[in-house]
């Protein structure tokens, strides 16, 4: 099963969810397509799993990175350092930004689970962004929740630059402008 929604998270990320079959899929893993029917009656409880999988792999990296009891700017640089460290490993594209761009075409639960993906680390962000406004770490122009969008939002972006331009340095530079706009202040 794990090889299964490897196997799929490459072609999503390759091509996007709809430009594969499951004829493809079971090409790159060497079985019959019946096979995969059988863990996966539909695309749409293949691409349910494997965002669920994925996001379960987010929310078990932030936690742990939450864990450590980092400084709030430490914890952020570690986040984004964990994206760019992705994007050079040649995962290029989020799983999550691929399927996001895609969402019109996808059937209710799997919008779903693509829409939670996005809150759960908007929320994350916004958690983060709080506890370092609090510690002084952090000035914003906008509230914690909205800079916890704002952030996600500009991150995704950088990723995708990254994957079109061939260029990791392109999300590196959107990590160096997030957090020069996160200073505080100095009086």
């Amino acid at each position: 099963m794990n090889a299964l929604l490897d196997a799929a998270q490459k072609l999503v990320q390759d091509r996007g969810f709809n430009d594969f079959s499951y004829r493809d899929l079971a090409e790159s893993v060497g079985i019959r397509s019946a096979s995969i029917h059988y863990h996966f009656p539909t695309k749409t409880d293949l691409g349910v799993a494997l965002v669920a999988r994925y996001r379960a792999g987010m929310e078990a990296t932030v936690e742990g990175l939450t864990a450590e009891g980092l400084a709030s700017r430490d914890e952020l640089d570690r986040y984004m350092n964990i994206l760019a460290e992705a994007i050079d490993r040649g995962h290029r594209r989020c799983v999550c930004g691929v399927l996001g761009a895609e969402l019109s075409t996808l059937e209710l639960p799997l919008r779903r689970e693509v829409t939670g993906f996005f809150l759960d680390n908007e929320g994350y962000l916004s958690r983060l962004l709080e506890r370092g406004v609090g510690a002084g770490e952090f000035k914003l122009l906008a509230s914690p929740a909205v800079t916890g969008k704002a952030l996600f939002a500009i991150l995704q972006g950088g990723m995708l630059a990254a994957c079109v331009f061939g260029q990791a340095d392109r999300f590196l530079a959107v990590a160096d402008f997030i957090r020069q706009s996160l200073e505080p202040h100095k009086t």
